[in-house]
């Protein structure tokens, strides 16, 4: 499936996630949670996948929530012509944790988070060195 702020990939058994705005350094939006909720949730009901690495494009991994437009969006909603304003559902940290349950998850590095498998800890640990090797050379 195609995303508009994620891109999603696999390298062997395992799911490889980049954040997509690298022009926001990443930051948060809930188009991106609802994206990398749906990429895991396949991914989890996948046996070829027995691991999952988040990472970011360009130079930040993620810089937190976007508020760049916050104001303007509260003035459009207190107009009655926003997004519709909800409470509730299915956050990521609840998603996450809930996943602790099957996985393993570890901070690898400062700029990537990985859930996987014990078994799959060597696998995973290749994946990352390559994508620290693309890192490294982008970077340049």
């Amino acid at each position: 499936m195609a995303y508009e702020e994620i891109i999603a990939e696999t390298q062997g058994r395992v799911g490889i996630i980049r954040l997509n705005r690298p022009h926001r350094l990443n930051a948060w939006t809930a188009t991106m949670s609802g994206e990398i909720v749906d990429q895991i949730t396949a991914w989890n009901k996948d046996d070829g996948i027995g691991a999952v690495v988040l990472t970011g494009e360009g130079r930040a991994f993620c810089a937190g929530a976007d508020v760049g437009n916050f104001a303007e969006r509260v003035e459009t909603n207190r107009e009655g012509q926003g997004e519709q304003l909800q409470r509730g559902g299915y956050n990521m940290t609840s998603f996450l944790r809930d996943l602790q349950n099957e996985f393993q998850m570890n901070k690898m590095s400062a700029d990537d988070y990985a859930l996987g498998k014990r078994e799959l800890q060597a696998e995973l640990a290749g994946v990352l060195a390559e994508i620290d090797r693309l890192g490294e050379r982008d970077d340049a």
